[in-house]
């Protein structure tokens, strides 16, 4: 089995210095920068942070073979909402209202795709309004389930394959976004914006896969195992 390629004792500036991109998932832990010579371990613990939850997560967001095997069965579920959590208010707060900002912007720039503006517009808020959705249900049911299964307490009439069946993929009409402004958008010569436009949705849907696969391949197993556990403890 794969042991993944970072660890516990090597130095977070390192980590990331190979790998820029894991920055996300280290703000999504809360933990902040000016990380000097400290290892992962010394920066985790020092702001509460379960070691190896971050490093399973970082390992399985940067290596897109990583084997989790029955690795979930380590990971403090708490930690986990926390970093699922931070990253709704990521795509919700900020980087989808940016693409939004950019997209006015850059359809008013150029006169010739004026009148796709509101058919443009319309479309991604129609996304951004299935993804708030997606995400809400999360926060406002699935991680209040959670917390209650790790007090010992499972709610009847609940599971989370009942989750885990209406768990769609939430970064597929970005893409079509993405290729629509790429196959059929009327742009005049150089734009630079419409350009950096689509290098933000490219880097947004990649940021959104992640994080749908960190819930199916971390989070739901582990919740099921939970599950397991707790109906083997009943008399």
């Amino acid at each position: 089995m794969l042991q993944g390629k970072y660890s516990a004792d090597q130095r977070m500036n390192d980590i990331i210095a190979a790998e820029p991109a894991l920055l996300l998932a280290v703000s999504r832990f809360g933990l902040p920068l000016g990380f000097q010579s400290r290892t992962v371990r010394e920066i985790c613990q020092a702001h509460g942070v379960d070691t190896h939850t971050f490093v399973t997560v970082i390992n399985f967001l940067s290596e897109r073979n990583y084997e989790m095997g029955n690795r979930y069965t380590g990971l403090r579920l708490d930690c986990l909402i926390d970093f699922l959590r931070n990253g709704h208010r990521y795509f919700l707060d900020f980087k989808l209202p940016a693409i939004r900002a950019k997209l006015e912007h850059a359809v008013e720039a150029e006169e010739a795709g004026a009148a796709y503006r509101d058919v443009l517009l319309r479309f991604f808020d129609e996304y951004v309004d299935e993804v708030d959705s997606h995400m809400r249900y999360e926060d406002d049911v699935v991680f209040p389930y959670v917390m209650s299964l790790l007090q010992g307490r499972k709610p009847a009439g609940y599971d989370i394959r009942m989750f885990e069946e209406r768990h769609n993929q939430i970064d597929q009409k970005l893409l079509d976004l993405k290729n629509i402004l790429i196959k059929y958008y009327p742009s005049e010569g150089n734009s630079f914006l419409l350009t950096d436009l689509l290098i933000d949705i490219l880097g947004c849907g990649a940021e959104l896969d992640g994080h749908n696969r960190v819930e199916d391949y971390m989070f739901i197993p582990a919740i099921e195992a939970l599950e397991q556990s707790i109906e083997n403890a009943k008399p």
